[in-house]
């Protein structure tokens, strides 16, 4: 075991870095889990080291960790696998043709509430990459091949969710992935320093995960420390009480959230639903805010309950039981359209836009049932609904401002016919307007234009809570006036990178510049479900921002432009249950595809990043955010891509050798090869010697004696009879061993050259 102490710490950190790695693809899953699925993967590898009843352990440890790794990834059960349950190995069947169809629809990091199979699928190919790099690192004596395996996972972690900085995770995956050649070929009883030398490759390759993981710079998702997921603070932004309430600033600078996560709500529902708080209705100029209190409606409270004026407007019943649990809020927080609210309410009620306020703010502990009502039209519905009435539609909800609480100025609805605003009087927001129309194109109805709008930022813009802007926004902003280009104009014709505020934000403004009424929305997604307790747990982190657009008969709908989120109506592009009719796309003009819109011929390409413009078109933008852009990637593919093609003529040299030809050439082979791989080592014999000099030569320079290889390639190739069966496997047998004793012996900054196919000088003796 001691000698295999150095390649199980090589296993052990390679593991780590693919673990840290792959917690950037997930959301809402815990660190622990991540890293017990890799164990599980290792388990066959550590049951190989047992010194006795060797297969049977490797046996049992695979009878153990696949059963556990497939009920871990279909969140099934053990038992029902092992008992041959066929609903869960019916689960298990579908975890590949599922988890790939789930990946064309939905983005990166994903949570199991999202996209289970998408989720299933990850664990699978977590699980199954462990354990080979672990056997190979380990049990095959092929670090090289099991660092291959590992970059495979990196490579393919960086590609689909990049890092925040490309170099960074580089360097830092270099530094890891070399201290695991080191201690993988190191030879601990052998080396004239062990303590230095396995002691500095596990420091250099510890520090470089931690360095990782802990600053969200390397492996890890980008600004995103892999055990502490993303969470906003919700104190409240007029003070500074912890706990106060939902912080409602669309700031659009970098995500601060606190060290560690809270529960702010517990929720018992029959599915996960967004909860709003409030709307945000004024455009300020740079952001949505609040709008001007002025006046509130009184609400009756009756017996405790909460009622509700009825809209007169249609959706599905629903039923909502919320507990506060590290929250404090004045509003009800709540899905859809809320009739009844019943908590034992004492006191006064009343309706501020539509957000439900009690006089009394709801501390932690305290539970209320809410009644209500959840719109579900189906594309078809809303592209029915051809014009606004002007005096139904909410005031002031196409209205901006150029500048910060510069002159109001109100679009015309769509469809009106009146004139639109010059480009002067828009300021910035004229070249946001244009965008706007360049996407809506030729939509006949409003539902069009905002099914192509949100389409378009779903499908071209990038998720990133540290975007490159706000570098122009004064410290004391808002109660200053920023420079240069407002956030979100930036967002939309520069950077293309941002998070919720920025998405909702710019959906919203687009849409009232072509004169579509929309507000933003600000609440929390609706939580994980937790199995023990049967309620989804919502999280500070789980605040949220996204668009809600009014149309005629339906009120105010939801839709959400950022990637990876979705609104609970069956009209949005984001949601699992838009599914528009071949009709409704051809005469309708809609995207046809949930998350990536329309991209190939003939598709209405006013559903897609516009082209024609350089600035629509442009990459996303570097900057104090960026690292995910393709430049890097295709320079980092340059520099590895060679390393690989030694390593890949030495396997395909070895499988020839090994397979091809009769017995006895492949004997003869077994010593060919030996020479072969010594010769990177500086170690390879005189080519004009004969056998037994040649094994002398090894001897001598190695202190490894490969004598009992040269007489058995002797025999086979002067013996009048051919080699017995099986006796070229024993001969690539015995080569293994003595190559691995010999690549052992020599110094770690060898073994690196002759691996990447880098020679070293010829010399005498391994020092």
């Amino acid at each position: 075991m001691r000698r295999d102490g150095g390649a199980v710490a090589g296993a052990a950190l390679a593991l780590g870095v693919l673990a840290v790695a792959w917690a950037g693809l997930y959301e809402g899953v815990s660190a622990g889990r991540l890293l017990l699925l890799c164990l599980l993967g290792a388990l066959p590898t550590l049951a190989a080291l047992v010194p006795r009843a060797r297969p049977a352990a490797i046996a049992g440890a695979v009878l153990v960790a696949l059963p556990t790794a497939l009920a871990f990834a279909t969140r099934g059960s053990v038992w029902s696998l092992v008992s041959l349950d066929g609903a869960a190995w019916s689960a298990v069947a579908s975890v590949v043709p599922d988890g790939l169809a789930a990946g064309s629809d939905a983005s990166l990091p994903v949570s199991p509430a999202d996209a289970p199979a998408l989720v299933a699928l990850l664990d699978a190919a977590l699980v199954a990459m462990a354990a080979a790099a672990a056997w190979q690192i380990v049990v095959r004596r092929r670090p090289v091949l099991g660092l291959v395996i590992v970059g495979v996972g990196l490579a393919y972690r960086w590609t689909v969710e990049p890092p925040a900085s490309g170099v960074m995770a580089g360097a830092l995956a270099l530094a890891a992935l070399t201290a695991v050649l080191a201690l993988s070929t190191g030879a601990p009883g052998s080396a004239a320093r062990p303590l230095r030398h396995l002691g500095g490759a596990v420091v250099l390759g510890g520090l470089a995960v931690a360095v990782a993981a802990g600053l969200g710079t390397g492996p890890a998702k980008a600004g995103d420390p892999w055990w502490a997921w993303k969470e906003w603070d919700i104190g409240a932004p007029a003070t500074d009480q912890a706990g106060g309430g939902l912080d409602l600033r669309q700031s659009y600078g970098s995500l601060d959230w606190p060290a560690e996560p809270r529960v702010a709500f517990s929720v018992a529902s029959d599915r996960a639903r967004p909860l709003r708080a409030v709307s945000l209705s004024e455009f300020d100029g740079v952001a949505f805010t609040l709008g001007e209190a002025g006046g509130s409606e009184a609400l009756p409270v009756e017996d405790g309950t909460i009622v509700v004026p009825d809209a007169g407007l249609a959706g599905t019943a629903a039923t909502q039981d919320v507990t506060l649990v590290g929250a404090s809020s004045p509003v009800i927080v709540a899905s859809g359209r809320p009739e009844r609210i019943i908590g034992g309410f004492s006191g006064a009620a009343d309706l501020v836009g539509d957000a439900i306020r009690v006089a009394t703010p709801l501390e932690p502990g305290d539970s209320y049932r809410v009644r209500t009502r959840i719109p579900q039209p189906r594309p078809a519905d809303l592209v029915a609904a051809r014009t606004y009435e002007p005096f139904e539609v909410p005031e002031d909800s196409t209205r901006l401002r150029p500048s910060y609480w510069g002159a109001p100025v109100d679009v015309p609805l769509w469809g009106s016919g009146d004139e639109q605003p010059a480009d002067a009087l828009l300021g910035p927001y004229a070249e946001v307007r244009a965008l706007a129309r360049r996407v809506v194109g030729d939509a006949a109805t409003p539902y069009a234009a905002v099914n192509r709008i949100e389409a378009h930022l779903r499908g071209g813009f990038v998720y990133d809570e540290q975007p490159p802007f706000p570098t122009s926004l004064p410290d004391d902003w808002p109660a200053g006036r920023p420079a240069g280009s407002p956030p979100l104009v930036d967002f939309v014709l520069n950077s293309r990178r941002g998070f919720c505020q920025h998405f909702a934000g710019s959906m919203a403004v687009m849409l009232r510049t072509v004169g579509i009424p929309a507000r933003v929305a600000v609440g929390y997604t609706g939580g994980t479900f937790d199995s023990d307790t049967d309620r989804y747990r919502v999280l500070d982190r789980d605040a949220h921002s996204w668009v809600e657009v009014w149309f005629d008969g339906y009120g105010w709908l939801p839709f959400d432009p950022t990637p990876g989120r979705s609104a609970p109506n069956p009209a949005s592009v984001s949601s699992p249950d838009y599914d528009p009719t071949p009709i409704d796309i051809d005469l309708g003009g809609l995207a046809d595809a949930a998350v990536d819109p329309p991209g190939e011929a003939g598709d209405d390409p006013a559903a897609t990043p516009d082209t024609t413009d350089p600035q629509a078109a442009a990459p996303a933008a570097g900057g104090g955010g960026g690292g995910g852009g393709i430049g890097w990637r295709w320079a980092l593919a340059a520099l590895v891509l060679p390393l690989g093609i030694a390593p890949a003529r030495r396997a395909v040299r070895r499988f020839r050798g090994r397979r091809h030809g009769d017995e006895r050439s492949r004997v003869v082979a077994a010593t060919r090869e030996l020479e072969a791989s010594l010769a990177p080592l500086g170690l390879a014999p005189p080519a004009a010697a004969s056998p037994t000099e040649r094994a002398e030569a090894i001897r001598a320079r190695t202190g490894v004696d490969p004598s009992a290889l040269y007489r058995r390639a002797a025999r086979a190739r002067f013996a009048p009879d051919p080699p017995a069966s099986g006796e070229a496997d024993a001969a690539w047998r015995e080569l293994s061993g003595v190559r691995r004793e010999i690549r052992r012996s020599a110094p770690w900054r060898v073994r690196v050259l002759s691996a990447l196919g880098l020679g070293v000088p010829a010399r005498d003796t391994v020092g």
